[in-house]
Formats: C-alpha cells, structure tokens, sequence
C-alpha cells in the first residue's frame, strides 16, 4: 500500500533530483521513494544507536573491545570464554 505524499523543492533541488534520477535511469518517484527509505532507515539506525549509549552515560560502564574481540576468537574453541562484562573506562 502506498500513501500519496507532497513536498516542495526548490527549484534547483528539483532538478537535481531530476538529474540524479536519469543518471540512474529510474523515475523522480522511484529514485525519491528510495532516498526517503535509506534516510529514514539512517534516522532510525540513528536512534538506536542514540537510545544504547544511554546506559552508558548513566554508568560509564563499556566492555573493552580487545575483551570482546578475545571472547569472539574463543568461541568455537576448547577454552571458550565467558562474555566479558561491563568495567568502569
């Protein structure tokens, strides 16, 4: 399902839009549906990444990524290692 959406560009952008759009040999509509979704994924990727750090801010607490990386190369093996936990940095 689809919803019918209006902006207005200047004029300049609208014709790179146009541009961009020919360049890659697709419609305005198509090549401005895929530019929205990949900013609108960035966005909410964004805000994940936003929203996991604030535990951080709160505590100060971070696992090292020489930890992380040992845990990550023991997995599989004879002497695999616990997942390491938070620290004060």
């Amino acid at each position: 399902m689809f919803q019918r959406l209006a902006i207005d560009l200047d004029d300049r952008l609208a014709a790179r839009l146009r541009e961009a759009a020919a360049t890659e040999g697709t419609s305005v509509e198509d090549f401005a549906m895929g530019a929205v979704r990949r900013a609108v994924t960035a966005a909410e990727e964004w805000a994940e990444d936003e929203a996991a750090y604030v535990p951080y801010e709160q505590t100060g607490e971070s696992i090292p990524a020489e930890a992380a990386e040992a845990w990550v190369r023991s997995w599989g093996s004879a002497s695999e290692l616990p997942p390491p936990q938070p620290c004060q940095s």
